[in-house]
């Protein structure tokens, strides 16, 4: 079966951009209590909606949900210090949870039930869906309830902003933006069209003959990896383990980081290049899962579903064509 994803000219599509934020002591502490109020207000939504089934056979809905944080406000005046969109996202998070075991439950699968959530590793980031953030006239950026705060903005946006998401990943923090994007076609010279064989050996093979070297960003990691994650697996106080975490969180981050930058750079030169992109579809989680364990290690390295992801919106942007391929 071939499947061909086609760009649309001109048109409107979502994009996100991330920025690095650069917090003050006291904000981060803002940031991080916000966190934890998120945290609160989604395992207290789990906890009605489970109590109204089990107790009252009762389906509780979204709009019911958001009833319920008003009334906690009065309840609870600290909710009072999140802005309210923020608050409606997390029981937006929660329907989307449930919805998502539903569909489970429906297909036969296994379900899932949506989890409670603990404060070491609980919301991760939280969400402004409309209003309550903005620029200010010193180029920071200024959330409702938190303040102005310091963006490395390396990218400008060309487009209506829809949401503001702040996040945290191994005490850095960040702020995604998703707006509308007005996609503008590349002007090709010719309507030349490449195929692609990915592989472990080479990243890739061009059906021309071309190769691309896979880079092995954790096998060139993996011993350091493998050494702190030996020091936290036997750490015995719970500063040591904090600290040998936090390492081996900022290893996985720069393998990420490196994986990303080489995917975007080859995937833009294809996509420049090519009009026309025909790659295998391939179901790399069940390769990985089933029939190929010895090699699922380096399977995984390769990051072979997000590099298509990448040539999928690059193609779309530029008006090329992306054919995915499906194997007899």
């Amino acid at each position: 079966m071939t499947m061909k994803l086609e760009s649309t000219y001109n048109q409107i599509a979502l994009r996100t951009e991330r920025y690095r934020l650069y917090p003050t002591k006291k904000q981060t502490n803002i940031l991080k209590y916000t966190l934890a109020i998120c945290t609160d207000v989604y395992n207290s939504i789990l906890g009605e909606r489970k109590y109204e089934y089990e107790v009252n056979r009762k389906s509780v809905s979204k709009y019911d949900m958001d009833g319920k944080i008003v009334k906690w406000k009065v309840e609870h005046p600290e909710l009072e210090d999140v802005h309210s969109q923020v608050l409606q996202n997390v029981s937006d998070r929660a329907d989307k949870a449930y919805r998502n075991f539903f569909r489970r439950v429906k297909a036969k699968l296994n379900p899932g039930y949506p989890r409670f959530k603990n404060h070491d590793d609980g919301c991760r980031s939280f969400t402004y869906t409309q209003h309550g953030f903005a620029w200010d006239e010193d180029g920071k950026l200024k959330l409702s309830k938190i303040g102005s705060i310091k963006v490395k903005q390396h990218r400008e946006i060309n487009g209506k902003i829809k949401t503001c998401t702040i996040s945290t990943s191994h005490d850095k923090w960040y702020v995604a933006f998703q707006y509308e994007k007005t996609l503008t076609p590349i002007t090709y010279k010719t309507d030349n069209a490449i195929g692609i064989d990915l592989g472990v050996r080479h990243y890739l093979t061009l059906s021309d003959g071309t190769k691309a070297e896979n880079p092995k960003y954790l096998k060139q990691s993996l011993k350091k990896l493998q050494r702190y994650q030996r020091k936290l697996s036997v750490a015995k106080t719970k500063q040591d383990k904090q600290k040998y975490r936090k390492v081996v969180g900022h290893i996985h981050e720069h393998i990420t980081n490196q994986r990303n930058d080489f995917q975007h750079q080859l995937s833009r030169f294809l996509v420049n290049t090519f009009k026309t992109i025909v790659v295998e579809d391939l179901q790399t989680q069940k390769m990985i899962q089933n029939d190929y364990r010895i090699m699922s290690r380096e399977m995984s390295d390769c990051g072979w579903a997000s590099f298509v992801d990448k040539l999928a919106y690059k193609a779309e942007e530029a008006g090329g064509n992306l054919v995915k391929e499906a194997l007899a």
